[in-house]
């Protein structure tokens, strides 16, 4: 990547966008309604599950596969979409918003591997 600074940002960015899914995934439930459909679900709690997967790479030091990079940023732009179809309802537009910071932040950590 691109130093140390960048990789302990990119592991709390990563950590955050798994905290923010999952916080969102729980209100999306207990909401119920359009909130609750299974896709939605799906694409927080995916998010979550491939930030949290990016992280612990990340902190062992690891080489991310390129297919984990890819991966991980379609989970994003899904969590994206899902969260951006409910409009300004927070949990949510949180996590839409923290997702689009692990997507830029992956690409540009990553772009010497041609990162869709």
């Amino acid at each position: 990547m691109g130093g140390a600074l960048d990789t302990e940002r990119c592991i709390g960015e990563c950590l955050d966008c798994a905290g923010v899914c999952e916080a969102a995934a729980a209100y999306c439930r207990e909401r119920g309604g359009r909130f609750a459909e299974r896709g939605r679900i799906s694409a927080l709690v995916r998010c979550a599950a491939f930030s949290r997967l990016v992280a612990d790479y990340l902190l062992d030091d690891a080489e991310l596969p390129r297919t984990a990079m890819v991966l991980y940023i379609e989970a994003c732009e899904s969590c994206v979409d899902a969260c951006e179809a409910l409009g300004d309802a927070d949990p949510p537009r949180a996590c839409a918003e923290q997702a689009r910071v692990c997507v830029r932040r992956i690409r540009g950590a990553f772009a010497h591997a041609e990162v869709a």
